[in-house]
């Protein structure tokens, strides 16, 4: 179809197209030029293009970019043209040409406001008036200005933009527009310079000088101008400063013509930007407020702000950009406030004294006015008795005036006294003595006590009370010496008496309640009357020479005593009194009495009259538990004692504590409580009691041992006689005693502040974790524990908390076994408390207990999947076994350990390096010692004297060369010092050349395997001392990242994961799927595939176990060794078994060390799984003469087993034995089996078994993987895309569609001809093209088709273009290709990552997407690992089923911090119910029935006085957010107000009256939130469906989010120019009249609205009287009769009810009205509405009119609204339309409302669009033309009766009503 020019001729080839079809679609007269720029010279363009058409007359016009358009004004030889242009260069340039396509489309530009879209679309498809055609598509440009119409055909555009057309009287001019150029062209040059080049905008001075000031604004508006070809000056000194702009291209460049017209419009808008970044606030402030704010003014960052104060306008000057000018006028106005209200008060403040006669006077004064005194600072001076006031002058002159008036009320009252009282008085504290008597009874007064007198201040109304209490409550009397009892004779007596009677006072402790004088004649007595009346009658005995005795009565409780003195009067009553008895109350709270005195001879009588009264006393309980109830009595206590004491009863009121618990789900089945309570009665199956070292002196030790009982320190005291202690962080299991629990841990705990607190935090995780770990291996179910470190610890509760859960994790991530709850019990409520917000801050909540147990452990904000802290790994620290591996940066010279390693050379004195430092630091003396040690074998290992250093011992390494092994030699030195603490550098990272991360890995091997070699380790603490920052930051990349490797040996990749079950013997161990035996035997009688013989190098070893096998073995395996020796090194030989019972014999030279033991292991392992060998047994190689330890032995062959299933992810090894002969070597042997099963579960990182994450890893021959990105689940597989069922398919193809290789080349061929046809109907694509067509024959719904890429970028934009329309299409499922790896040459991990790339975009740009899978199909399998690799930062789940186990972890991030994941939905009725509320036990002691039960009656009528009950009923109770329900239940707790939440939508409140209505204040606030927000989502959700709003990114649309969208549409309605929002902490200002988005950065995107439906008025709201509807669209609300609605609509039916031109008339009666919500039938009136509104916004285009129907056309009404087909049934008059009345009573009539069975008529209040009525007329089907002389004038909107007077409307659209409320009512 196409011809070549000569392509000798010029080198080229080019293209011309002779197809028909192809030519028609061409303009023959239009060519686009491109290379021009804008610097070429415009006045010499018409003579190249001259040259290169032969002169043809044309014009050319400048289009964006680089090009030009060419018009011809005839025909010309196209191709001829086209050739000379590509050969001929102009201005040494380059030229493209080509032809331009034939436009369909046309821009009309115009006032059209006043015209519809719909009248525009008649018009301009209409033939005849504007020579238009059918309409293709038509879209608003500029609303009501321009649009862009699009027809079918070309010639039609051509026709429209010839014309001149005249719309309603407005002048609409129509121009070809191109939408590929995006320009509209004239066909004429204009090359006429009337544009501006040169322009100044005025900026405010103060912004202009602060521009310029700043070099970087100032650089910052330079280059934004020059990109819109403009030159900046800054005129600061003139008149009126100003930015002075000028056009920077030459004038007669290309540029100029083609910037020129839009160039002052470019420029403005581009200063206009740049300006809004900043903003000048005028602070109107006066200069003294100044002087107070700038002193203490925010720091400015010149940078960015600055601020000046105009002392002319009094104002300051904030001058910046907008977020720190925020950020400084709100700190700044809140100083100026601060200040302004400081100078008032200084201006308004003055001084004040007021003089009192006496201090009591002053203090009485002060008491009562105190509370009352606001605002006012008072002070007093005791020593003249006066008061000062200070404070604004109208608060001082009411404070004076109250005083006065307090001073006025109170007098005072000389008392008649003896020296006695007085005496008595001065020695009381009057203080208590008046607190005690007057205020119990509300008696203002005070006692003042002068040197011979008594007087009492108080309230007038309270001065005779105050007398008559002193006088109850003081009694004074004086015994007279009469007759025989004189002086002479009593005097001996009289001493002997009083020092008795003073012993028995102070022992009662009354000494001080009486005093007692003896003269010569008197005995005189002052004191309490009580106790007055006691000495009376010991006093009287003594005179009368009778023997007087005191008997104690016991009482049951204080209250008891209390209520005998205050009530009984027992010194009153007769008996007692003619016995002259004393009863004297006595307050003992342990034993609290009565002491009766009386003489001996009456003393008898006197008891028994005493108990027969305290008998009478009757006690009655009761509990007040509902919440509030106890917050009423105890505000009420006072007045209810009062109460209660009128009724002669004594009440008292005692709260009942509620101990605290709350529970937390963790991962792996493990349920957390945290109570208050004793830990030492708890049941659980092991309890921790925390010691230090074996010291019982803590309070959680000692109450173990006061419930346990002294033997549970049998453990402790043997480790005592033992001369051992326990070291912090051991914890050991001993015997309960009478503890309720299985078993006892001590754990030692460390005390803060003696030591480091880091390494106190990490002994504190070990101790957790090892008694955990206990626990579980002894099969206890539960573990209870205080909040150890707190308390006489020291430990903060913070830190505990931290502590005692990464334990916790720790212990979970190896598996908790039979573990499943942790108890954590405190008596200290605040500790509870406090851990509690620890909690909290780590991300842990409460669990609610109405809701499923969710497993809680902490996750990454906004991750798709869970993440853990991996067990153990403590940031900087790693623990093995019990040793703690901690690395840090500092110089090792500086520790403080027993032990510092030094690696050395083999002289001992290397003097460079960490060597060097060491030696230097030490001293001359280790300088010495190391040469009398010097020199050593290479690797051998010195242990010398610490030197200057603080150490014990230094470990001088000899030139090592294996790290592991010298450590090893190392720690076993260490072992034989009892080290604790060990530090090592970073052995060979200096001149040794090693990675520090290979050097950190021997030292943590060396260390392991010294642990399985040492159970019982004296280390505690081994610290790898990095000096340099790049060492230091290798080595904790490698302590922190998740690692792969158990084992932790260098040179591993992957590790096997050891299986710990606690079924299995203590002599087997599970290693990946082999079990490993240990076995007493003879290894020559095993029955394996294959058994070990450790022998020499010539395999000929004749005695011990390898002689024994190769005896039994016999002589032909002798014949097989020749062959095979001799072995070297780690070699291992392989021959046949011989005699033996199996089948293979692998022979190894015996080993030496360690080292060499593990290499042959795995040796022998290598061989096993080339040979196929399931089974095979080991002897204990080394053992013999290689003077090995059986320990050694073991642990070598654990190592190797362990390393071996590291490399080999599948193998034929199923059992190892190792077969030993000595009952002692068994023993030892299991010692190490054990340890090592312990260090296995510490170093335990099961990513194999749980981990799903490590798919990324270990399964590199899977096929399949899926990850989710958001909601949307990614999934990656091996397989042929045409087999998809997805419900759509993706072809990456070219712009014909009709790519027939590869992928897209099979999905046709699949689909069938039908899809290529549809394709080829489609037509070419742009470049970046994507079109959508049926499947044809493949069983996916659709295929999209996207034109191929060969960038990433670009697969990235036209991804998610495809994904844009399985929205659009709602779309669920689509699977892709592997985009261009095919033709695309692209590689496959940079096109997963762009495909990743495109989803995660698609999500973020898109709230509630509808797609939900994604398939991404590899074709070719090789592929797959690569796509699989990019895929590595989301979470992979490998498709295989895997057991979820309670040994189940998850990777941490990097640095082992976790966040806490998002939690379940919070249940707000289980939160509420797990309130607890104080409950208050109140006691009444009375001796009358009647009186306790009136008491009873005050306190119950008290409580249902001030306890009410409220309840609330709302459907947003529901939709409250966590954060709302957590702020009720914290105010249902603090206000001990309940709210049980009954229904979703129904909660009640109760308590206190006050406080629940503060309760329904907040939640109604809470619930009209909801409504706001469940209201906005509704709006969102609707517009949704018609409007959306979208921004341009990447050279795409992306749809903003709903609520953005929202907030636009409001806007725009409401015609505001811009608008801001925040979204993803990003702010945007929307310019609605540019349709521009600019982000903080200054960064400009284009914005557009699109309609999704038919209407220009998206944003329908439904009336806000509707009930909420949810997702309903029909709702009948019958509405109460109490309602507003319900009596207005009632009232205005009955009043139009009445028919006026009757004489008589029916009345009627309302049964009920509903109102009818109806979604689908607002949303149509409501857009006819603003439709008629926007018309005629003078017109009262809506009314209320009445429709009278039937029960059966109800219902179709309801659902579907008036229909107009039904017209006819009663009446036509007015037209063929849907009748309404003005008044009821026209449609009462049964005619229209005939009644139903039950005598019901049914009638509708509609609301009803009259707007512009014409008279109606018989056979009408559409309102008359407003205009009928003008066809495009439009209808009217109804028919009425009559124009002038209308009472009947017919309406002809079923949309134009809208049935508000149906009426059922009867006739009376």
């Amino acid at each position: 179809m196409s011809s070549q020019s000569n392509p000798q001729q010029y080198g080229i080839s080019v293209d011309v197209y002779e197809g028909k079809e192809e030519e028609d679609l061409l303009d023959r007269r239009r060519y686009v030029l491109s290379g021009l720029d804008d610097c070429c010279p415009s006045d010499t363009i018409s003579m190249y293009i001259h040259s290169c058409s032969h002169g043809a007359e044309h014009s050319w016009e400048a289009v964006s970019g680089d090009s030009i358009v060419v018009t011809f004004k005839e025909d010309i030889d196209g191709c001829q043209f086209l050739t000379k242009t590509f050969t001929k260069r102009f201005n040494n340039k380059k030229i493209e040409a080509f032809r331009l396509e034939l436009t369909k489309s046309v821009i009309v530009h115009g006032n059209m406001s006043q015209i519809s879209e719909e009248f525009l679309t008649l018009y301009f498809s209409n033939k005849m008036r504007s020579g238009g055609d059918i309409i293709k598509s038509f879209v608003h440009v500029n609303q009501n200005k321009s649009i862009v119409i699009t027809f079918e055909d070309w010639k039609v555009a051509q026709r429209v933009a010839e014309r001149k057309h005249t719309v309603m009287e407005k002048v609409l001019v129509a121009q070809l527009f191109y939408p590929d150029l995006q320009w509209v062209l004239t066909g004429q040059t204009h090359l006429q310079d009337n544009f501006s080049t040169d322009i100044a905008i005025p900026v405010t001075p103060d912004l202009l000088s602060f521009i310029n000031r700043n070099e970087i604004f100032r650089e910052e508006l330079t280059s934004a101008l020059q990109r819109v070809q403009a030159i900046v000056s800054f005129n600061i000194i003139s008149k009126h400063p100003q930015l002075e702009l000028k056009m920077s291209m030459n004038k007669y460049s290309l540029g100029h013509f083609r910037h020129g017209p839009s160039w002052e419009t470019n420029a403005r808008r581009e200063v206009q930007t740049h300006l809004e970044k900043y903003i000048v606030e005028h602070i109107p402030m006066k200069a003294e407020v100044w002087q107070r704010v700038k002193g203490s003014c925010p720091e400015v960052n010149v940078a960015t702000a600055l601020i000046s104060f105009k002392i002319c306008s009094s104002e300051l000057l904030v001058v910046g950009r907008w977020e720190e000018v925020e950020t400084l006028v709100k700190e700044i106005k809140s100083k100026m406030e601060k200040a302004s209200d400081e100078l008032h008060v200084v201006k308004n403040t003055i001084e004040k004294g007021i003089q009192f006669v006496s201090k009591e006077m002053l203090d009485l004064t002060l008491d009562l006015v105190r509370d009352e005194l606001v605002n006012v600072d008072l002070s007093k001076n005791n020593e003249h008795f006066t008061i000062h006031l200070k404070g604004l002058s109208e608060k001082v002159e009411m404070a004076e005036t109250l005083i006065q008036k307090v001073q006025d009320t109170l007098t005072s009252k000389k008392l008649d006294s003896s020296q006695n009282l007085v005496q008595f008085l001065q020695s009381l504290d009057l203080t208590k003595f008046q607190n005690d008597h007057f205020s119990l009874d509300n008696i203002v007064a005070v006692v003042i006590c002068g040197k011979e007198s008594v007087t009492v201040l108080a309230k007038k109304g309270d001065i005779v009370r105050a007398e008559n209490k002193l006088k109850e409550v003081i009694k004074q009397e004086a015994l007279s010496i009469s007759g025989e009892y004189n002086k002479e004779k009593f005097g001996e007596q009289w001493k002997t008496f009083n020092a008795e009677l003073k012993k028995e006072l102070d022992a009662t402790q009354n000494s001080q309640n009486v005093l007692i004088e003896f003269s010569e004649d008197k005995i005189k007595l002052c004191g309490f009357r009580s106790v007055v009346d006691i000495v009376i009658a010991k006093v009287k005995g003594c005179l009368e020479n009778k023997k007087v005795v005191t008997k104690d009565i016991p009482l049951k409780t204080l209250q008891e005593v209390e209520f005998v003195e205050s009530f009984m009067n027992l010194p009153a009553d007769p008996q007692l009194k003619a016995l002259g008895v004393t009863v004297l109350p006595c307050r003992s709270p342990q034993s609290p009495y009565l002491k009766v005195t009386a003489t001996s001879d009456q003393i008898k009588e006197a008891i028994h009259v005493v108990k027969s009264h305290i008998k009478t006393i009757a006690t009655r309980k009761y509990m007040y538990s509902k919440a509030g109830e106890a917050k009423i009595l105890k505000d009420n206590i006072s007045l209810l004692k009062m109460q209660a004491k009128g009724l002669c009863c004594n009440l008292k009121l005692s709260e009942q504590n509620i101990p605290q618990r709350f529970s937390y789900y963790l991962k792996g089945g493990v349920t957390l409580t945290l109570s208050q309570g004793n830990i030492a009665k708890q049941t659980s199956d092991v309890l921790i009691c925390p010691l230090v070292n074996t010291s019982f002196n803590n309070p959680v030790a000692q109450q173990f041992l006061k419930n346990g009982g002294p033997g549970i320190k049998n453990a402790i005291v043997r480790l005592e006689r033992l001369k051992q202690c326990l070291v912090t962080g051991d914890v050991i299991m001993t015997i309960v005693g009478t503890l309720k629990s299985k078993r006892l841990i001590y754990a030692a705990i460390p005390v803060w502040g003696k030591s480091n607190s880091d390494l106190n935090s990490t002994h504190l995780v070990t101790a957790v974790l090892q008694s955990l770990l206990k626990g579980a291996n002894h099969q206890c179910g539960s573990l209870g524990m205080p909040a150890l470190g707190c308390g006489t610890f020291g430990c903060p509760v913070k830190d505990s908390c931290e502590a005692i859960m990464k334990g916790i994790r720790g212990f979970i991530g190896l598996g908790c076994g039979s573990m499943t709850t942790i108890h954590l019990t405190e008596s200290d409520p605040k500790t509870v408390e406090g851990f509690k917000s620890a909690l909290e801050s780590l991300g842990y909540h409460p669990t609610d207990p109405t809701k499923t147990k969710i497993p809680l452990i902490p996750s990454s904000p906004g991750a798709s999947q869970t993440v853990a802290l991996p067990p153990l790994q403590l940031s900087n620290t790693i623990v093995i076994g019990r040793v703690s591996v901690i690395l840090k940066k500092a110089d090792i010279t500086k520790e403080n350990v027993d032990v510092i390693v030094n690696s050395s050379n083999q002289n001992l004195d290397l003097n460079t390096g960490v060597s060097g430092d060491i030696l230097k630091a030490a001293g001359q003396s280790l300088v010495d010692e190391c040469k009398i040690h010097g020199p050593q074998a290479v690797g051998n290992v010195v242990l010398t004297g610490g030197g200057n250093l603080n150490c014990e011992h230094i470990a001088h390494i000899a030139a090592p060369q294996k790290i592991t092994a010298s450590i090893l030699q190392v720690l076993q030195l260490c072992e034989s010092k009892q080290a604790a603490t060990v530090s090592v550098p970073t052995i060979g990272t200096g001149k040794g050349g090693c990675l520090p991360e290979d050097s950190a890995k021997a030292i943590l091997q060396g260390l392991r395997q010294h642990i399985l070699c040492t159970p019982l380790s004296s280390l505690k603490t081994i610290f790898v001392v990095a000096y340099e920052d790049r060492t230091y930051e290798s080595i904790k990349k490698y302590f922190n990242k998740p690692r792969q490797s158990k084992s932790l040996r260098a040179g591993t990749q992957t590790t096997a994961v050891p299986v710990i079950t606690h079924d299995l013997p203590l002599n087997q161990v599970k290693i990946k799927d082999a079990l490993i035996e240990l076995k007493k035997g003879n290894i020559t009688a095993e029955t394996v595939k294959a058994i070990v013989n450790s022998t020499n190098e010539d395999v000929n070893l004749k005695n011990g176990v390898s002689g024994a096998i190769l005896n039994a073995a016999g002589s032909a395996v002798e014949v097989e060794c020749v062959k095979i020796r001799p072995l070297r090194g780690n070699d291992a030989g392989v021959t046949s078994g011989g005699s033996l019972q199996c089948d293979f014999i692998i022979h190894i030279v015996g080993p030496k060390s360690l080292e060499q033991a593990v290499e042959r292991v795995k040796n022998v392992l290598k061989h096993c799984e080339d040979k196929k060998i399931p089974s095979v047994s080991f002897p204990a190689i080394g053992t013999g003469g290689g003077g090995m330890k059986f320990k050694e032995s073991v642990a070598a062959l654990l190592s190797g087993i362990e390393d071996h299933f590291s490399e080999h992810k599948f193998s034929a090894l199923k059992q190892i034995f190792l077969v030993v002969d000595q009952v002692k070597a068994m023993k030892e042997c299991q010692q190490v089996l054990l340890s090592w099963t312990q260090v296995t579960k510490d170093l335990c990182d099961d990513d194999d078994s749980s981990n799903e994450s490590s798919g990324d890893d270990d399964n590199s021959g899977a096929t399949t993987a899926e990850m989710f990105i958001g909601r949307v689940k990614v999934k990656l597989f091996c397989g042929d895309i045409t087999k998809e069922k997805t419900d759509a398919i993706v072809s990456s193809t070219n712009a014909s569609l009709n790519r027939n290789s590869g992928v897209s080349g099979a999905i046709l061929n699949a689909a069938g001809q039908a899809v290529v046809d549809e394709c080829n109907n489609l037509g070419n694509q742009p470049g970046d093209g994507v079109v959508i067509t049926k499947p044809g024959n493949l069983t996916a719904k659709h295929i999209i088709h996207m034109v191929g890429q060969t960038k990433v970028k670009d697969i990235i934009s036209s991804m998610l273009k495809v994904f844009k329309m399985c929205e659009d299409h709602k779309i669920q499922s689509v699977s892709f290709p592997a985009l261009s790896t095919g033709a695309g040459k692209l590689c496959a991990v940079d096109v997963g990552n762009a495909m990743v790339t495109a989803v995660e975009g698609h999500i973020k740009m898109t709230k509630t997407p509808s797609l939900k899978d994604v398939h991404i199909v590899i074709f070719q399998a090789n592929m797959f690992q690569d796509f699989r690799k990019s895929l590595k930062k989301c979470k992979i789940v490998t498709p295989t089923v895997k057991r979820v186990t309670a040994q189940a972890k998850i990777s941490a991030p990097q640095g082992g911090v976790v966040a806490p994941t998002q939690q379940p939905s919070m249940c707000l009725a289980g939160a509420c119910g797990d309130v607890s509320f104080p409950k208050v036990k109140v006691e009444v002691l009375g001796c009358c029935s009647s009186d306790l039960a009136n008491v009873k009656k005050l306190v119950d009528d008290l409580v249902t006085k001030e306890w009410k009950l409220h309840h609330i009923s709302s459907p947003y109770l529901a939709l409250l957010l966590p954060s709302e329900k957590q702020a009720i239940v914290a105010l249902s707790r603090s206000l001990q107000v309940c709210v049980s939440v009954s229904a979703p939508d129904k909660a009640t409140m109760s308590g206190k009256e006050a406080d629940v209505l503060t309760m329904v204040l907040q939640i109604e606030k809470d619930l009209q939130k909801a409504k706001e927000r469940a209201t906005r989502q509704e709006e969102e959700k609707r517009l949704w469906k018609t409007v959306r709003w979208e921004v341009c990114n990447r050279e795409a649309w992306a749809e903003l989010d709903p609520s953005v969208s929202l907030d636009l549409e409001h806007a725009l309605h409401k015609k505001v120019p811009s608008i801001s929002y925040t979204l993803q902490n990003q702010t945007y200002t929307v310019n609605l009249d540019k349709m521009e988005r600019t982000d903080r950065n200054g960064t400009i995107a284009r914005i557009k609205r699109t309609l999704k439906a038919g209407s220009e008025i998206a944003v329908i709201e439904p009336p806000t009287h509707w009930d909420r509807m949810d997702d309903k669209t029909l709702d009948i609300v019958d509405l109460s009769p109490s309602s507003e609605q319900y009596k207005r609509v009632q009232a205005n039916f009955l009043q139009t009810s009445k028919d006026p031109n009757s004489a008589t008339f029916a009345t009627f009666t309302v049964v009920k009205i509903q109102r009818i919500q109806s979604k689908d039938q607002w949303q149509r009136y409501a857009v006819k509405k603003q439709m008629l509104d926007k018309k005629y916004p003078q017109n009262k285009n809506e009314m209320d009119l009445y429709h009278g129907t039937t029960a059966e056309i109800c219902q179709k009404v309801n659902s579907n609204g008036f229909n107009r087909s039904f017209c006819g049934r009663n009446a036509t008059v007015y037209g063929n339309g849907t009748y309404f009345a003005k008044q009821s009573w026209y449609s009462c009539n049964d005619t229209y409302s005939n009644p139903d069975a039950q005598g019901l008529k049914y009638m509708y209040q509609a609301r009803v669009l009259v707007a512009k009525p014409c008279l109606g007329t018989p056979g009408m089907v559409e309102p008359a033309p407003l205009d009928p002389s003008n066809p495009y004038s439009g209808l009217h909107d109804c028919a009425v009766d009559n124009v002038q007077n209308p009472f009947i409307y017919v309406v002809f659209s079923d949309a134009g009503v809208y049935p508000d409320y149906l009426i059922s009512f009867k006739a009376s």
